[in-house]
């Protein structure tokens, strides 16, 4: 029996393809012309169980293909495709702008290499393992981001069905390793602390300039991300309470010259309400206190009449560093050791978990992985020696 047999009167629906009836998939088929992202015609076959699936089969793809052809998919290399699917999140408010960036930086590394110029229908298995091959030279967080993003435009040209399947689920393309050792992110010691805020005592504030020294205060002993601190307004501080509300931070706009404020931290569970330390109480009201003018009362304003950034305290806080003679650390390294010295005084897991504001328990136990590790091992030996105790006391008696 022949795999599809013709109707006796295959049907043609004022030009919009031959019906047939595939007997050995038991399925009605129908075959159209329709263009390409080149304007060249093209076959395309659809199946169904009644002529009419066959028809709405062919309209919605039809309607898929005329989208992708009207966008700037038209031609898409990779890098066209995920440079629009980015821009587009971002207009819809979907990512944070620091979020935006970071994938734009990740497309840029994807069209550094032959495989971001090549048009997304003409890429084989062959050309994504060169690919991934050549980025090994990337850090191991950098390669997932691209290895990610390279799922994603394909999935993208699967749903318009510029491609029939993603290269992308082949079991021979498979994420690398770089070929450097990831870095960590470092906490102070406890020695390195003291140093750290030794120069801190004794840093002498410049006329007409910024002083960051509290903000470095209030990371180091709250563990809140520098945009969370340099958002933080008078309504945010009770003092009678002891707390400090955390729903918001500084990021950059559109223009990346200057920054906003977001009324989002960098997650959900970063909207939190924090304990004030004893040792902060007089550093926030001083900080009050001394704040530069401005209409929405932020505690944190630069002289110049905007927000301050990141990298102005990030600036500050490398010179404070140095002083101390602390070397291979970052202003991030501060909300790290706060949260080292938390596990160290035997703060819970879950508990730390919702006061450094993060998303998902598995950030916090992947973060702090060493210094659980090393707490993991002391308290065996504390168990250890008090075993070892009990047993000195039994064959006493």
């Amino acid at each position: 029996m022949n795999k599809k047999k013709k109707l006796k009167n295959p049907k043609n629906k004022n030009g919009v393809g031959s019906l047939y009836y595939d007997f050995q998939r038991d399925r009605y088929r129908l075959s159209f012309t329709y263009k390409d992202a080149n304007n060249k015609s093209c076959r395309k076959a659809v199946y169904g169980i009644t002529e009419q699936e066959c028809y709405e089969k062919r309209e919605s793809f039809l309607k898929k293909n005329i989208l992708f052809r009207d966008t700037k998919f038209k031609n898409a290399t990779i890098t066209n495709i995920l440079t629009y699917l980015y821009t587009k999140d971002y207009q819809n408010n979907t990512v944070r702008y620091s979020t935006y960036e970071r994938n734009l930086y990740t497309v840029s590394k994807i069209e550094e290499k032959p495989l971001g110029k090549m048009h997304i229908y003409d890429i084989q298995e062959k050309d994504i393992i060169m690919f991934l091959n050549q980025i090994t030279t990337e850090a191991n967080s950098t390669i997932k981001k691209i290895y990610t993003s390279l799922n994603k435009a394909f999935d993208i040209a699967l749903y318009y069905e510029i491609i029939n399947k993603n290269p992308m689920n082949s079991p021979v393309v498979q994420r690398p390793l770089s070929n450097k050792e990831d870095k960590k992110v470092r906490a102070l010691t406890i020695d390195e602390e003291i140093r750290f805020i030794n120069e801190l005592q004794k840093y002498k504030p410049r006329k007409n300039h910024n002083c960051y020294v509290n903000q470095l205060y209030i990371a180091m002993f709250t563990g809140m991300r520098i945009g969370e601190i340099n958002a933080l307004q008078v309504s945010d501080i009770d003092l009678e309470n002891g707390t400090i509300s955390v729903n918001k931070t500084v990021t950059k706009d559109n223009s990346r010259k200057s920054t906003k404020i977001a009324n989002n931290p960098k997650t959900k569970a970063g909207i939190r309400t924090i304990l004030i330390p004893d040792i902060l109480i007089n550093i926030i009201k001083e900080s009050i206190e001394n704040m530069i003018p401005n209409d929405e009362n932020f505690i944190f304003y630069d002289i110049k009449g905007k927000f301050i950034n990141d990298s102005q305290v990030s600036s500050f806080y490398r010179l404070i560093a140095n002083r101390a003679g602390i070397k291979n650390t970052n202003l991030h390294g501060l909300r790290h050791t706060f949260g080292t010295r938390c596990i160290e005084s035997g703060v819970e897991i879950p508990v730390l978990k919702d006061i450094m504001g993060h998303s998902d328990i598995k950030i916090t136990i992947n973060t702090y992985v060493d210094i659980l590790e090393k707490f993991k091992e002391s308290n065996i030996q504390k168990i250890n020696e008090a075993n070892a105790e009990m047993l000195k006391n039994l064959e006493l008696k």
